[in-house]
């Protein structure tokens, strides 16, 4: 597929167990199958069609995928870095997707049907915030989403509100 922005939004629910912080997230993308893709898919068809005269041609137009996914993360941070400035963290969740594949050469196909799919699908990520003001952090975070169609990783910028604020940098000049 040809590289594409992510659109997401998180709500940070808070910590469950000291270090331990559940996020709660969506994101859509919308992108198609490149043309190197498109043009395998040509060949494949190509050499199972007969054509005894040598002019059929195949178009096959462009296929669009998009995904809407509904997450839920544990996001763990190390001891020493529970009260600096620079927070990083790591984790995994558990993602619902919505995939949803469409264009001419696919359409009402058993390729469509593979295409799109409603699945429960591993998650792993890896980020960094920077807490400014208690309650709001800047960050990059990388992650992976492991759905069977259309596994992909994504590297994104955040934005964090934390509703819960003593329980981020708040609370760790306390423990």
């Amino acid at each position: 597929m040809v590289t594409t922005e992510t659109y997401a939004i998180e709500a940070d629910y808070g910590e469950i167990v000291p270090r331990v912080r559940v996020v709660f997230s969506a994101s859509f993308w919308g992108s198609h199958l490149n043309d190197e893709t498109l043009r395998r898919y040509q060949d494949q068809l190509g050499q199972v069609i007969e054509d005894p005269t040598g002019d059929y041609q195949i178009s096959l137009g462009s296929v669009r995928v998009s995904d809407i996914a509904l997450c839920i993360d544990a996001r763990w941070t190390p001891k020493a870095f529970r009260s600096t400035f620079l927070q990083p963290y790591g984790g995994g969740g558990i993602s619902a997707h919505v995939l949803n594949a469409e264009g001419r050469a696919i359409e009402n196909t058993f390729v469509e049907r593979a295409l799109d799919n409603i699945a429960v699908a591993p998650t792993v990520l890896a980020g960094v915030d920077a807490v400014f003001f208690k309650q709001v952090a800047l960050g990059m975070q990388a992650r992976y989403d492991l759905v069977n169609a259309a596994r992909h990783g994504s590297v994104r910028a955040v934005g964090t509100f934390y509703f819960d604020h003593h329980s981020r940098a708040g609370r760790a000049g306390s423990r």
